[in-house]
């Protein structure tokens, strides 16, 4: 999957999408989530986090801050993954599919219960 979505990144660079290197960067990201590098995975998906806001693409936002999130919880932030996923629910408010706006309550919920917050 690394060699596919690095290959996606060299092409996206070389065409200058900026839409596709974010899809490229929050996939590299996502695998090094699965693998355990929470170093590399960060630094993918912060990147990619960062890239969705300057492009202003609500979708792209929404799986970036959704990917970043998960990923800070998995490596043991949870109070971190908070911020991501109150501004995934924030932007999936927007959308009109209310499955989106349940998966970030549910992860939001999940991330202030493994931070202690019980009550929210």
């Amino acid at each position: 999957a690394l060699i596919h979505y690095n290959n996606q990144l060299d092409i996206a660079e070389r065409i200058e999408d900026p839409v596709a290197k974010c899809v490229a960067k929050y996939s590299i990201g996502s695998v090094y989530t699965a693998l355990g590098n929470d170093k590399l995975s960060l630094r993918f998906l912060e990147n990619a986090c960062n890239s969705a806001k300057f492009l202003n693409k609500i979708e792209l936002r929404i799986n970036t801050l959704y990917r970043l999130g998960d990923a800070l919880l998995k490596f043991g932030e949870p109070l971190k993954s908070v911020e991501y996923f109150q501004e995934y629910f924030k932007f999936s408010r927007r959308l009109e599919g209310r499955d989106i706006e349940c998966k970030a309550l549910s992860k939001l919920g999940l991330a202030n219960q493994r931070s202690g917050q019980y009550t929210k």
